[in-house]
């Protein structure tokens, strides 16, 4: 960064080669800071929309818990498993919305005011290496107008060269700090993006598991079962062999398609 400036080399050199090396430095942590902005909101939006589905996951599961109360046999049994699968579905839930929040929202957040004090940082070294382009250009300047006067051009000199010394030092710790900040970036990269995407192994891993468990449970619901349990609830004064008669006349009746109102159930299709 503008190491070993010559005493041959003009302000104007000097003036272009340090705007070249300021903005350089400015526009990448500008687009760091934009790219992390972007990232940051996205992320966001993702978190509420996934505390949103928690709390509608919730809801579903009350409404199961409901409907379980009023049933009976294997139904009852499946909607309270059911429910409880999803209730264990939406804890996992908050837990990624938890995760998200304080490993990477919070992060690509902060790193805005990292950005922040890398252009202060930058600022501050702009400030040294102007004292030495101003006393480079008074060098110059009496060069062109006062040729002769070597006392004065020799004092000149030696400021210009403590100047370039200063410069030097705080150019090297400037190189040195961005180089910190583009290892940071990366480092903070990788671990918000590392977060964000185990996060998402582990929910999904477990939502496979509990969706697994409640498919299971859909299936051990016993048509037949309720079926009885129904005319049960309908005729309570007559006796088993006759609600078992009435099913299978019941069966029998839904199985025949030629018959006007029939109920029987559409055959589920498995999806390929």
């Amino acid at each position: 960064m503008a190491h070993g400036h010559g005493l041959s080399m003009t302000s104007e050199d000097m003036r272009v080669e340090l705007a070249t090396e300021e903005k350089y430095l400015l526009d990448r942590v500008t687009r760091v800071e934009k790219h992390f902005a972007a990232l940051a909101l996205d992320v966001g939006l993702m978190i509420r929309k996934v505390a949103k589905m928690r709390n509608r996951g919730d809801k579903m599961m009350g409404s199961l818990r409901s409907h379980s109360e009023e049933e009976a046999g294997t139904m009852k049994n499946s909607l309270v498993n059911i429910s409880e699968c999803f209730g264990a579905l939406e804890d996992y839930r908050q837990a990624l919305v938890d995760r998200m929040e304080a490993k990477v929202d919070m992060p690509l957040r902060n790193f805005e005011s990292i950005c922040k004090k890398a252009k202060d940082e930058i600022k501050d070294s702009n400030a040294s290496r102007d004292k030495e382009l101003n006393k480079q250009r008074q060098l110059d300047k009496l060069r062109m107008k006062d040729p002769g006067n070597r006392k004065k051009i020799t004092q000149f000199e030696s400021d210009v060269q403590k100047a370039k010394v200063d410069c030097l030092r705080v150019s090297g710790a400037l190189e040195e700090y961005m180089l910190n900040f583009e290892r940071k970036k990366i480092q903070e990269y990788k671990s918000v993006m590392s977060e964000f995407v185990h996060s998402q192994m582990l929910f999904h891993a477990k939502a496979l598991e509990l969706y697994t468990l409640a498919y299971q449970e859909v299936q051990v619901i016993n048509e037949e079962e309720q079926a009885e349990l129904f005319l049960q609830g309908l005729h309570p004064k007559r006796r088993g062999s006759q609600l078992n008669l009435h099913t299978a006349g019941l069966y029998r009746t839904n199985s025949d398609p030629t018959l006007a109102g029939s109920t029987t159930r559409p055959t589920s299709q498995q999806s390929h």
